[in-house]
Order: C-alpha cells, then sequence, then structure tokens
C-alpha cells in the first residue's frame, strides 16, 4: 500500500514564501505601470498669465526650474512657465500681496506613485520667466530669487537683490541697491552686476567671478571649493584675502584704514585681485 508523503515544513514554508514574493513582484510591477501611465499624462502646466496688480518687490520660488528676471516692452508684468519636456506634476501660484508679488513654482509629489524620472532631467529643465515693464526700471523693484535645482538669471536695474540656488549656477547683469548671493553647488557670475551698497557672496562649490565699475560699501566673498576672480574699479578700500589651500594674487592698491572692507576668503581654490 503506497501512501503520498506529506510536504515536510521546510518545504511548505519555501512554498508559501515564494508565494508572498511572487506576489509581491505582481504588486510592484502594478503598481509602476500606474506611475508610468500617470507620468505619461500628466497635463502641461505651461503658459503665460498676466500681472496687472502694482507691486514693488518680487518674491519668486521657481523650487525645480530654471528662474529669469527681465524687464521688457510689456504694459504689465508677464510671468511665463515653459515645462519643456519635465514630467514632472508642476503646480504654478501668484499673488500680489500688499506691495510684494509672490510666485510659488511647486514640485508636486503625488502619494503613493514614484517618479520614475528627475524633473530636470531631458533636453530641458522647466523655466519660469517674469518680464517687468520697462517702466519700473525708473523705479527698480526688489528681487528674492530662490530656486533648489536651477540656474538662477537677472537683467536690469533692481532695488535690494537676494539670489539663492541649491544646485545651480546664478547670473546676474546690470545694478542693484545691494546683493545677497548664495549658491551650493554652481558658479556664480557678476562679471556685468554692480551696487553701491553691500555685496555678499557665498557659494559651497563652484567659482566666483565678480567684476565692478562702482565701489561697493562692503564686499565679502566666501567659497569653500572654487577659484575666485575679482575686478575693482579705482578707489580707497581694505583688502583682505584669505586662501586656506590655493594660490592668491593681488593686483590692486589696498589701505586698510579705507571704510570700504573688502574681504575674499576660500578654502580650496585661487584667489585673484585686480584693478
Amino acid at each position: 500500500m503506497s501512501t503520498t508523503p506529506t510536504p515536510s515544513p521546510s518545504h511548505a514554508g519555501r512554498t508559501a514564501a515564494l508565494i508572498v514574493v511572487g506576489v509581491l513582484i505582481t504588486a510592484m510591477l502594478a503598481w509602476l505601470a500606474v506611475a508610468f501611465v500617470r507620468t505619461l499624462t500628466r497635463p502641461d502646466a505651461s503658459g503665460t498669465f498676466e500681472i496687472s496688480e502694482r507691486f514693488d518687490a518680487v518674491v519668486l520660488d521657481g523650487d525645480l526650474a530654471d528662474v529669469s528676471v527681465a524687464y521688457g516692452d510689456v504694459e504689465s508684468g508677464e510671468l511665463t512657465l515653459r515645462q519643456n519636456d519635465s514630467r514632472a506634476r508642476l503646480a504654478l501660484d501668484h499673488e500680489v500681496r500688499g506691495d510684494t508679488l509672490h510666485v510659488s513654482l511647486r514640485h508636486v509629489r503625488e502619494f503613493g506613485i514614484p517618479d520614475l524620472w528627475w524633473p530636470w532631467m531631458g533636453d530641458r529643465a522647466p523655466e519660469l520667466q517674469l518680464v517687468l515693464p520697462a517702466a519700473l526700471e525708473r523705479e527698480p523693484v526688489a528681487l528674492d530669487l530662490r530656486t533648489d535645482v536651477g540656474d538662477v538669471d537677472a537683467v536690469g536695474t533692481f532695488d535690494d537683490v537676494s539670489a539663492r540656488s541649491h544646485v545651480g549656477d546664478i547670473v546676474l547683469v546690470g545694478s542693484a541697491a545691494s546683493l545677497d548671493v548664495t549658491s551650493d553647488v554652481g558658479t556664480i557670475d557678476l562679471a556685468r552686476f554692480d551696487t553701491e551698497g553691500e555685496l555678499t557672496v557665498q557659494s559651497a562649490v563652484g567659482d566666483v567671478t565678480l567684476a565692478l565699475e562702482s565701489l561697493p560699501s562692503g564686499i565679502r566673498v566666501e567659497t569653500d571649493l572654487g577659484e575666485v576672480d575679482v575686478n575693482l574699479p579705482q578707489g580707497r578700500y581694505a583688502i583682505t584675502v584669505d586662501s586656506a589651500l590655493g594660490e592668491v594674487d593681488v593686483q590692486a592698491d589696498s589701505d586698510m584704514s579705507a571704510s570700504r572692507q573688502y574681504r575674499f576668503e576660500t578654502n580650496i581654490g585661487n584667489i585673484s585681485v585686480t584693478s
């Protein structure tokens, strides 16, 4: 008399484990399929929006986009978003509160839906552009520009300017009452930007280029890793230069009793100051 052998507990456990793994793999594939479809069918948030209200300051947060501000031949402010080939879900909000235009571009993370591509990958990252009426340049607006991943550009004459990018280059052309620039990773180019107020530049990783035609009331440039290249107009100022690991070349007259204090520091990188 023959009997069918009863599966051993170890065989039964392996069978159950394989079933569980199969269910998990199926669920994961379904989840990724849903994410793929949702990503491909996300609406394009691109468009141009008119800012009809009066304002004299701008706070603009681009999140994961290139940000630019310039004056142009427009009767009122124009805000343009180009999503380009980014597959991110973008949400743009803008509102004038008091005398300040607040603009926020957010990358919306959907719960349970993974991002299959980083939002900035592709031929071009999203772009957020603000064009101001040329008449406002006679009464310059103040700027506070920020983006997590993206470049920051501004062209024109402004009141106080603050520009920050965690990952991205910052290029400013024109002038400002005062200037405060910060970049974690990226170059800072102020080769054609002037201020007679305080000028502060901080960079963790990236080169700094600074060429001025007017004399700021004070300058402080700090970078952890990067070259610092400075060209100053003739004048009376005190120059302090410090590089922990790098060459220092100062070819500008320095008067340590001057009221204008200009300090340039880098941990790793060369510093060049000319006039």
